[in-house]
């Protein structure tokens, strides 16, 4: 740990919290595609959704879509309520695909991390075969 500290890897520490126990019961992952596929489209777009706290977190990705969001919510109804209200009417959006989370079946508690003194998988074929 010390040494990802002085290597700047540690961005910060935080508290794993329970989502449900904290009244946010739905987990959605929203797929956005925007009208414009073009920079400031994209900046709009990613201003906004930093302003609301319900979406938790937001890639652009390469594909069928522009935008991938992971959104909480209270309950379907609350969650219905943001999509009509919030999410549709975020500057740009052409339309939006909702995949709801059934069962959590492994978090993001931590990153696949190998030694230091480990070789790329690479390098370990080469000197294998």
């Amino acid at each position: 740990m010390k040494r990802l500290e002085a290597e700047g890897a540690i961005r910060g520490y935080q508290a794993v919290l329970d989502q449900r126990r904290l009244g946010l019961g739905v987990t959605v992952f929203v797929s956005v595609s925007i009208e414009r596929n073009d920079t400031a489209a994209h900046r709009a777009f990613e201003q906004a959704v930093l302003g609301r706290p319900e979406i938790v977190a937001c890639h652009i990705v390469g594909g069928q879509h522009d935008f991938l969001l992971q959104v909480v919510a209270e309950d379907l109804d609350a969650y219905a309520e943001f999509a009509l209200h919030v999410l549709g009417q975020l500057p740009g959006v052409r339309e939006i695909h909702s995949s709801f989370v059934l069962k959590e079946v492994k978090p993001l508690l931590r990153l696949p991390l190998r030694r230091r003194d480990a070789r790329p998988r690479e390098a370990r074929r080469a000197l294998s075969g």
